[in-house]
Order: C-alpha cells, then structure tokens, then sequence
C-alpha cells in the first residue's frame, strides 16, 4: 500500500475531506472499513451501486458498464 500512499489520489482524497464531500472509497486491499474517516468499501458491486461519480487513476475491465460515472486521467486507455 505504500504505493497508494505516495499517489496523487491521496491528494484528491484530502481536498474532498477538505471540501466535506461525501466520499466512499474502493480499495479492496484495505482491511479497514474507514480510510481518512471516509467509508472504505471492498466490494466493488457495492461501490458501484452506491457511487454517482468514480474518480479513476486509469481505466479497468472491472469499470466496465459504469463508464459515464468514470472520470479519470487515462484518456486514451493506455496509461
């Protein structure tokens, strides 16, 4: 998990906390049910379901069939 801990999207995390939106997030190796006090969820169906926007670092297979909630940096699918 060191490498989450480093990334951009911990920044993003931080300014939503900051801003007091209401955020879940997917992180299915997180054994904690709580990430920055910000619910952690490990069932991505769930995520889904209960997601309106994703922020995505890249496109995944698994974001198949929700891509108009998907926002991200990896424009041409290929990062």
């Amino acid at each position: 998990m060191d490498n989450f801990k480093q990334s951009a999207s911990l920044d993003i995390i931080k300014c939503l906390k900051n801003l007091a939106i209401k955020s879940i997030i997917y992180a299915p190796a997180l054994k904690e049910s709580l990430f920055y006090n910000m619910e952690q969820i490990n069932d991505l169906e769930e995520f889904k379901r209960k997601s309106s926007v994703i922020l995505a670092n890249r496109i995944d297979p698994e974001l198949t069939g929700i891509f108009e909630k998907v926002y991200t940096r990896d424009l041409f699918i290929r990062d």
